[in-house]
């Protein structure tokens, strides 16, 4: 396996792990907020063996197995854990990485070469930005079409309705991920990318800046910091991601 392809493996499992991070609501449960924050900057620090050592104590064997199922495809996966007797895999139980961060794979082996064509021929415009969203659109539409190929195959393997719900759960995110994508695209072109990103940006941040001002007139800096990250009524109220924001645009002032 080439440099590059680890280096686009390290970068799916941070994106798979971060969004586990800042949606699953149980580690909201389990963990304390600054636990939580540690958690998200490690996930954001991972190296390539931080990723094999969740799947495998050995590289080559990691290395090995991810062949495989860049050979079988999406139902491999869906399926293996299940127990594989498909054409050319041995009976038993293959443990492969989790079906979303193998599909970010994918995508972003589709999405990157497009978008080095995109710096290449084209000018810091405009029409780069719509070239570039052209390749997200395009990634996403054929991890779409080959998911929805691979349900197929889920008879091939010993719970096949289970590969099938799998191949299902992931075939509706990236559909809905491509339908965002083609939202985007039409932005672009008409202008509005730019605007809609500044003012929500904006709108995040006084957000913030009025929660933890709100708290710093009675209080110290590092009082305030203690409450905005200790405070239960914050934790509760906000989902970890806006309650991040919050912490690190109060840590600004």
């Amino acid at each position: 396996m080439i440099d590059y392809d680890r280096n686009i493996i390290t970068e799916s499992a941070r994106e798979y792990l971060t969004d586990f991070v800042l949606t699953e609501d149980n580690l909201k449960k389990q963990l304390t907020f600054k636990e939580h924050v540690e958690l998200y900057n490690k996930v954001q620090n991972l190296n390539y063996k931080d990723v094999v050592s969740f799947f495998s104590e050995d590289v080559t064997a990691f290395e090995g197995k991810f062949g495989t199922f860049l050979k079988y495809g999406f139902a491999a996966i869906a399926g293996a854990a299940l127990g594989l007797k498909a054409k050319g895999l041995k009976t038993g139980v293959l443990a492969g990485p989790p079906l979303g961060m193998f599909a970010l794979y994918i995508y972003r082996k589709l999405k990157d070469p497009c978008e080095r064509q995109c710096f290449k021929k084209l000018p810091m415009s405009t029409k780069r930005s719509i070239c570039k969203a052209e390749c997200e659109v395009d990634a996403a539409r054929k991890v779409v079409q080959d998911i929805r190929t691979e349900i197929s195959k889920c008879r091939q393997f010993l719970n096949p309705k289970k590969c099938e719900k799998k191949l299902m759960k992931e075939y509706i995110k990236w559909t809905n991920r491509m339908k965002k994508a083609l939202i985007k695209l039409r932005k672009i072109r008409v202008g509005q990318v730019e605007r809609v990103r500044k003012t929500r940006g904006k709108e995040l941040a006084k957000r913030a800046n009025q929660l933890a001002a709100g708290l710093q007139y009675a209080v110290g800096p590092d009082q305030m910091m203690k409450i905005i990250s200790e405070n239960e009524k914050l934790r509760n109220s906000l989902s970890f991601e806006k309650h991040l924001i919050l912490y690190n645009e109060a840590r600004k002032l």
